[in-house]
């Protein structure tokens, strides 16, 4: 089978760990252009994959099977579109789009055109958390009681300067980083039927949208559901976390691994090894196991809709401070 041609539209930083995952998938994929109209980001990603980097990706979604696309939020939309309107699969960093009605017209696209949409939620595709997600649907642990995440982190206006503005962002830091963990708990506990939010911008006030987030929810097993996202801490480390409260059980995600505790037992369910596979490296291989079999993205759109309903309506209730159902 000849090699697969991947365009990756977007060379800033998050690039860096796609490209990576690329190279790892040398002997069957191809990058061939490196999109990005800074020409200083195009052509340092373009060294590092061997591939051509242009300013644009007009005239080349034809040359192409799929992109990949790491650029600002407020560019995912049109970039997804015309890569779908062009018979490409596409691969789009978290959020899939900034609004609700262009992500409805990202999925309805793709099914009529038969192409794979998949967006990049890296978490689903740490090891230790497809044994949580495992457990989880076994039973083992009886019955869901309560899920916690969280993902924290210091960032700063100079990280990321378009983040400053909401309507670039789609949001604050709940929408583009807080999204990753919240989904996750969509993944293991379902559809919240309820869900309430409160938000702050102490530390954080280069941003319009939130720097901190709470949110609370409850499933429709009657589990509940508590994150916390943040970019206003004093340290730099981007610490995800994980926990899980069953009846005969409390499940934690510690690093890489996971862990279960059962009385005064402790068990790891999983133990990540020394050399491991990257969780984007594991996602950018998946993407492109799709392109080959046209199997259906773990993560595809409607996936991806989904937990992007429940952080909007999380944001109506911010604005109206009431609990908002979903249907």
């Amino acid at each position: 089978m000849s090699k697969t041609r991947i365009a990756l539209i977007g060379c800033g930083g998050i690039s860096r760990s796609h490209a990576a995952g690329y190279q790892r998938l040398s002997d069957r994929v191809e990058v061939a252009y490196c999109v990005d109209p800074f020409e200083k980001n195009a052509q340092e990603r373009a060294e590092q994959l061997g591939a051509k980097p242009v300013a644009s990706y007009e005239g080349i979604l034809g040359e192409v099977d799929g992109v990949d696309i790491c650029t600002p939020h407020h560019l995912h939309y049109q970039a997804a579109k015309d890569a779908l309107a062009a018979d490409c699969d596409v691969l789009v960093e978290k959020p899939m789009a900034n609004r609700r009605e262009e992500c409805v017209e990202l999925v309805e696209l793709a099914a009529a055109r038969d192409r794979r949409l998949m967006v990049a939620y890296v978490l689903r595709y740490m090891p230790a958390m497809a044994k949580l997600k495992e457990v989880l649907e076994a039973g083992t642990y009886g019955d869901l009681i309560q899920v916690a995440s969280s993902v924290e982190a210091r960032v700063t206006g100079e990280h990321l300067p378009w983040a400053a503005k909401k309507d670039q962002l789609g949001g604050g830091v709940l929408f583009s980083h807080g999204c990753h963990t919240l989904d996750l708990m969509v993944w293991f506990a379902g559809r919240p039927r309820r869900v309430a939010m409160l938000g702050n911008n102490v530390n954080a006030e280069w941003m319009e949208g939130e720097g901190t987030a709470q949110v609370i929810m409850e499933f429709g097993s009657g589990a509940l559901g508590h994150h916390t996202s943040s970019w206003a801490l004093a340290h730099k480390n981007a610490i995800p976390s994980m926990r899980v409260w069953c009846r005969d059980g409390f499940l934690e995600l510690r690093g890489n691994n996971l862990v279960a505790l059962r009385g005064t037992e402790t068990e790891t369910l999983y133990e990540s090894p020394q050399g491991d596979v990257p969780a984007m490296s594991r996602q950018i291989e998946h993407y492109i196991e799709t392109i080959r079999t046209r199997a259906c993205p773990l993560t595809d759109g409607a996936t991806a809709l989904a937990s992007l309903d429940v952080i909007w309506a999380a944001y109506e209730s911010r604005e109206t401070s009431q609990f908002v159902e979903l249907t």
